[in-house]
């Protein structure tokens, strides 16, 4: 009889449901039928029920099934973190003991995994062995490709307790959730300002340090973050991505259109704090202050 997966109860409920589960039936449903799918799917004849990715035995099947339910047996003894995997533990391991028994021929780098190293000689050779069979898009890892495939699918498997929003990968859950969480772990050594996104941490080191890693191909200009490259490069393209719907005049950036839109608009936002009279832009409002006498003491001029 076919089993169903649905994460409860506790890691041994689990394993003898999932043990009993028909997994090459599982595998039928995604190709056609049981025959059909030993031949079609002969390299990863087992198929997880609940995303359809396909493993090479069953016991690999049951144990990506934990990533599912939350599964996770193996502790860190030196940090308390969990895994799923006696292997996860092994390699996680290694970030506690600083140890990359794994280095490239090419330039002497040193990894923790071997994955990892992989991964990094392809930065090398430029290969791309994972294509996309929907759009032909190659990748360099077949993680890479299956995330890449949600977004032909629309598939979004990870989803927020909190408020039920989905996401493609779990990292972009676990980004999301500082949302709701506000914590904000990574650190400025410099300034102690502290950020909720790893990007966000090293770009603002940046201003610190004066390092511009971005140029434009076209006049060698040097910029500290990729969105600001992105937006200059576009006063040598003449692009304009950004149309007003109203009256359909097209801007290089949003924030200029933004501000655009406050010209068809009545309301007007920015009220002088002397006066009250009311603008529609900032800038409206700053140049106000600064040339136009307030009906207040000096004191309280705005």
């Amino acid at each position: 009889a076919k089993g169903s997966h649905n994460g409860e109860g506790n890691t041994g409920g689990r394993g003898e449901r999932f043990a009993g589960m028909d997994v090459e039936t599982e595998a039928g449903q995604v190709c056609g039928g049981s025959g059909e799918a030993r031949a079609h799917c002969a390299d990863r004849p087992f198929a997880c029920a609940a995303c359809l990715r396909r493993f090479l035995t069953a016991a690999d099947l049951l144990l990506h099934y934990r990533s599912h339910a939350g599964d996770k047996p193996y502790e860190c003894g030196a940090c308390t973190k969990r895994f799923g995997k006696s292997g996860d533990l092994a390699r996680h391991r290694l970030t506690h003991s600083g140890e990359k028994p794994f280095s490239c021929e090419a330039c002497a780098k040193r990894f923790g995994k071997s994955s990892d190293l992989l991964r990094h000689q392809r930065t090398h050779s430029g290969e791309r062995p994972f294509g996309c069979e929907a759009c032909g898009k190659r990748f360099k890892t077949a993680g890479e490709l299956a995330v890449h495939g949600r977004t032909h699918s629309g598939e979004k498997p990870f989803r927020c307790e909190a408020c039920g929003k989905r996401f493609i990968t779990a990292s972009a859950l676990s980004r999301h959730r500082r949302t709701h969480s506000g914590e904000r772990p990574f650190q400025c050594l410099v300034c102690h300002k502290r950020f909720n996104r790893p990007c966000t941490l090293s770009r603002h080191q940046r201003t610190h340090s004066g390092e511009r890693p971005y140029q434009c191909d076209v006049c060698q200009k040097r910029f500290g973050a990729a969105g600001a490259l992105s937006v200059h490069q576009r006063t040598h393209t003449g692009e304009r991505p950004f149309r007003c719907d109203v009256c359909e005049r097209r801007f290089n950036r949003l924030g200029n259109l933004a501000r655009h839109r406050h010209t068809h608009s009545k309301e007007k936002s920015f009220p002088c704090d002397v006066c009250e009279k009311g603008f529609n832009r900032l800038g409206n409002l700053a140049l106000h202050r600064h040339i136009t006498p307030c009906p207040c003491p000096i004191q309280a001029r705005c």
